[in-house]
């Protein structure tokens, strides 16, 4: 029988455990065998394709997973969040940085480990990953020390071709050191901008051609202007109509080879006062940024006044001594 056909190796051991070797030996029973055998021929097919498609399958779940694994490991700072946005995992780095343990924070929402400042942070990631994009933003962590953490990331959909389920890998770089220094500068511009805003002292900037750039509080308080009607402006703009062309001659030429510049400027406030200001002012050379002046002015006009008067009255008790003189000489 076997010389008419390659029965297959299972049949044939099933066969012989309950038949031995008196196997009935006809053409019908030859037939049927055939059939059998066909059968589990065309199972074996059937079987060997499932099994190639799990293996295949196991393959690639392999290699993903040794490319999560090697991302979790290998980065600077990463983490895993699953379809939900929840936390699978973060590796050591970022344990050790942020003072966490993995599987504390697994199956967590970030926003349980973050301020709720961060809230609209992690919507807008979230957003954005569910449309399949990248996300890339700052998070602020702060510990149980309120120790502050700003992390850089940036976070990728990654989704299974087999299972079409979706994970979520995040990248991050550890950016403290530079918020810090960020924080620093803002606050020192900050401290600066006060200093400028509640100094008594008239405080302005103007480029080479005497168009003013700024202006504080107070020297818009004295000449009796809004900021908006003082910027843009040229100097001359307020000053009385015999003195322009002086300023013009005198104090713009003499900028063009002194850095430094001092005296006294006279200038006419919306109300028509005319102001005295004591000035020194600064030109301030920048490489790729035109020259431009800041002065420092101080307004002396009760001062002048108070001058004026005591020499008035010098002059006028020295033509009093004179009369005296003449009048007892007489």
């Amino acid at each position: 029988m076997q010389d008419l056909f390659i029965m297959h190796p299972l049949l044939e051991r099933q066969l012989a455990k309950y038949f031995g070797n008196n196997l009935p030996k006809h053409p019908e029973m030859e037939k049927f065998l055939e059939a059998i055998s066909t059968s589990y021929v065309k199972d074996d097919i059937k079987n060997k394709t499932i099994d190639n498609i799990f293996q295949l399958f196991k393959e690639e779940s392999s290699v993903e997973n040794a490319n999560i694994k090697h991302a979790i490991n290998e980065s600077s700072l990463s983490a895993i969040l699953d379809k939900k946005g929840k936390i699978v995992s973060i590796n050591k780095k970022l344990e050790l940085l942020l003072n966490l343990r993995s599987h504390d924070v697994a199956n967590c929402h970030p926003l349980e480990i973050l301020s709720m400042d961060q809230k609209y942070t992690i919507e807008s990631a979230k957003s954005l990953l569910h449309e399949g994009k990248t996300w890339q933003g700052e998070i602020k962590f702060v510990d149980n020390f309120n120790k502050i953490t700003w992390l850089e990331g940036t976070a990728t959909p990654m989704i299974n071709p087999n299972s079409k389920k979706t994970a979520y890998l995040v990248l991050f770089n550890d950016i403290t050191t530079r918020k810090n220094y960020e924080q620093e500068i803002i606050k020192s511009e900050k401290r600066n901008r006060d200093l400028i805003n509640y100094s008594q002292a008239v405080i302005c900037t103007h480029n080479m051609s005497g168009i003013i750039l700024s202006m504080n509080p107070a020297g818009c308080d004295l000449l009796g202007y809004t900021y908006k009607e003082i910027i843009g402006k040229c100097i001359t703009d307020f000053m009385p109509l015999e003195l322009r062309s002086k300023f013009l001659e005198e104090y713009l030429l003499s900028l063009q080879t002194v850095h430094i510049l001092e005296g006294v400027l006279k200038v006419q406030s919306k109300s028509n006062k005319l102001i005295s200001l004591l000035f020194k002012n600064y030109k301030v050379i920048e490489e790729g940024q035109e020259n431009y002046v800041i002065g420092f002015a101080q307004d002396i006009t009760e001062r002048i006044a108070a001058e004026n008067d005591l020499k008035k009255a010098k002059q006028a008790a020295e033509e009093s001594n004179r009369v005296k003189e003449l009048f007892l000489s007489t």
